[in-house]
């Protein structure tokens, strides 16, 4: 195989590799009771989302969806979703890599 055809190969299989690999950490499934929430510690400001199971689908095949949380910005983020079961998303955004964070649950009293 010429030089040219394997440098193309590379390339490709970098871009691939790129895109395969989502500027986003998943978080769950969170069981969430009345009155709790959901704290999310960052490095960096971002996107945090708390989908159910539907929404969280939706969020995957790149469809519209509602969720409770928004742009980061004051850290450490807190989250109060409707009691049910959720994954946290924390999304940077832009085709940087997935962002670091940590997420719990703190519980209500």
């Amino acid at each position: 195989m010429p030089l040219n055809v394997l440098r193309l190969a590379a390339a490709a299989i970098l871009s691939l590799a790129a895109i395969a690999a989502p500027p986003h950490a998943v978080f769950g499934p969170l069981d969430i009771r009345r009155g709790d929430a959901i704290q999310v510690d960052l490095v960096e400001a971002c996107n945090v989302y708390a989908l159910d199971s539907f929404n969280y689908e939706q969020y995957k095949k790149g469809r519209k969806f509602q969720y409770s949380g928004g742009l980061a910005k004051v850290l450490p983020f807190i989250v109060k979703p409707p009691r049910g079961t959720y994954f946290v998303v924390v999304d940077s955004g832009g085709g940087t890599p997935a962002p670091t964070a940590s997420v719990r649950v703190v519980r209500a009293r």
